[in-house]
């Protein structure tokens, strides 16, 4: 499963009461994993960056329902680009799920577990 990492908690959490959210992401790795995901496949979200993205780390499940990636005016004073690739992705609550495995920007998930 793809993984959307070093999203703001509250993104999270607003995700799990809404249960159907749109992410605006601007980093290269998502915008990358943005790419590739089609309507239906489950992403893995995530507050961790990825250098603390690890077996244990505990996110959400989601389901892709829209994907789309677009270039914007940056907005940004000190960047040299006038233009930055955005991908926006709707995605639905599916369920927690803990990482038991890391592979690049993929990860193995084991869903229905206890949070102590």
């Amino acid at each position: 499963m793809r993984v959307i990492k070093g999203l703001k908690r509250a993104v999270l959490d607003d995700l799990m009461s809404s249960g159907l959210l749109t992410l605006d992401l601007v980093s290269h790795d998502n915008v990358e994993v943005a790419m590739g995901l089609k309507e239906g496949e489950k992403v893995f979200l995530t507050d961790r960056l990825g250098e603390d993205l690890k077996k244990g780390t505990i996110g959400i499940v989601a389901q892709v329902v829209k994907s789309e990636i677009r270039e914007e005016r940056a907005r940004v004073p000190d960047i040299d680009e006038r233009r930055i690739l955005v991908a926006r992705v709707q995605v639905s609550y599916v369920d927690l799920g803990r990482v038991t495995e890391v592979k690049g920007n993929e990860v193995k998930i084991a869903k229905h577990f206890l949070v102590f």
